[in-house]
């Protein structure tokens, strides 16, 4: 059995969920995961008592964009991993996500990337934690 991961999923489409959660289970992670569909609310209620490892996130939906869920989380937890799972978005679209603060993009087409990009967005958030930790000892010491 591998390691539990964490999931909050953002995703309008059931399918694209499933094909999501089967990428990670290839790569070896048990899901613990809730899916939200598009919107805001739903969002805000995903986080309410439940702490993520990582949030993938579609970038289009009819109601609900990627780059609005990225905010939501940044602002609840800036240290959470985040990637971008779309096919419909282009290159400044996915420059802008990473601006904004994704750890990655991983295209619909090519999902058998999302296993080494979450790896990543993992180790990236968990650098992140070290160096607010720091930060704030530091703080303290002051």
């Amino acid at each position: 059995m591998g390691e539990v991961l964490r999931t909050l999923i953002v995703e309008d489409n059931h399918d694209d969920a499933l094909l999501v959660m089967r990428e990670l289970e290839k790569a070896g992670y048990q899901m613990d995961h809730v899916r939200v569909l598009d919107t805001a609310e739903a969002m805000a209620h995903a986080f309410h008592g439940r702490k993520w490892d990582i949030v993938i996130a579609d970038c289009s939906m009819p109601y609900f964009s990627g780059s609005h869920a990225l905010e939501m989380v940044r602002e609840t937890d800036k240290d959470i991993a985040f990637i971008v799972v779309s096919g419909t978005v282009g290159e400044e679209t996915v420059a802008e996500a990473i601006r904004a603060g994704a750890d990655d993009y991983v295209s619909k087409d090519r999902l058998n990337q999302l296993g080494p990009a979450v790896e990543r967005a993992l180790k990236r958030a968990e650098a992140r934690k070290g160096q607010s930790r720091k930060d704030g000892n530091q703080a303290e010491s002051q």
